[in-house]
């Protein structure tokens, strides 16, 4: 899959920057954003965010939503980002 960086325009929430250096507006109740936060809420909309994404750049649904080694290391990084954090 291609490397995507997603930033979130909620205008309620100040940018913030991660430990990769990345700028995202969408920051967790716990004050911090992706990979850092814990916020489930916040690594659901972002999950949501970049398949919509990879759709729109021409991947097939099925591709995206399907694609079980995706999901497992894109929830894996949520349950680890718990642990390190």
């Amino acid at each position: 899959m291609k490397n995507i960086v997603q930033i979130n325009e909620l205008s309620s929430h100040k940018s913030r920057v991660n430990s990769n250096g990345t700028i995202y507006t969408l920051v967790g109740h716990d004050g911090k954003v992706i990979p850092e936060t814990i916020d489930a809420k916040v690594w659901a909309q972002e999950f949501v965010k970049i398949s919509d994404r990879l759709i729109l750049d021409g991947y097939k649904p099925e591709e995206v939503l399907k694609d079980e080694g995706w999901m497992i290391s894109w929830f894996a990084n949520a349950i680890e980002a718990g642990r390190r954090w």
